[in-house]
């Protein structure tokens, strides 16, 4: 069973309008409250898959579902262990329902920079960027002796981080999430594969 008048140009701009929207309510959201709620993520998850079934059936649901543990597992991971909001690995996971495996990494990876870089911005906002990089490099040089050797190379040295400086900063990553589907859309369409 498929949509009526489908092509593969109307799935996909179906699929990244969906995606547009429900993180554009998230980075809303999370900016008035704080936080991304759970009948938005839960609402776009499930629509999603019902979408996929009337698109591929029953194998284009459980695609869903892979699509939407793959993409929202390393924001799973961010907030069992470091912090990072529940909101937030809740929308990634809807939205990777509704783009599937392919779409919703490219996704994924286009919000993880632009994680990185409303990071960095807060940081320097709040005058912390200098702890925070120091933080990152501690946290990094002991999993990954490259860095350890890129810091040599630059010859910087990041000192040590202060006692009570393990604090996170907190930030909207609800605009970092919109900001990157955007991007990821944009890209999709100008860079067809």
């Amino acid at each position: 069973m498929s949509w009526p008048f489908q092509t593969e140009d109307t799935t996909a701009l179906m699929q990244w309008g969906v995606a547009v929207g429900a993180s554009l309510l998230g980075a809303l959201s999370d900016l008035r409250t704080r936080r991304i709620p759970n009948r938005l993520t839960t609402t776009v998850l499930v629509t999603g898959c019902v979408s996929s079934f009337f698109v591929g059936g029953f194998g284009a649901v459980l695609g869903s579902m892979v699509a939407a543990v793959v993409v929202a597992f390393p924001f799973v991971l961010l907030w069992a262990l470091a912090g990072g909001g529940a909101g937030d690995a809740k929308l990634m996971g809807a939205l990777g329902a509704w783009l599937g495996v392919k779409n919703g990494i490219i996704a994924l990876i286009c919000v993880v920079l632009f994680g990185a870089l409303l990071g960095l911005l807060t940081a320097w906002r709040k005058g912390q960027l200098v702890p925070t990089l120091t933080r990152i490099y501690h946290l990094t040089a002991a999993r990954f002796p490259v860095f350890t050797w890129l810091s040599v190379i630059l010859r910087w040295s990041p000192g040590r981080a202060e006692p009570g400086d393990d604090k996170m900063l907190a930030m909207p990553y609800g605009v970092a999430i919109f900001c990157g589907v955007c991007s990821a859309a944009v890209g999709s369409f100008l860079w067809p594969r």
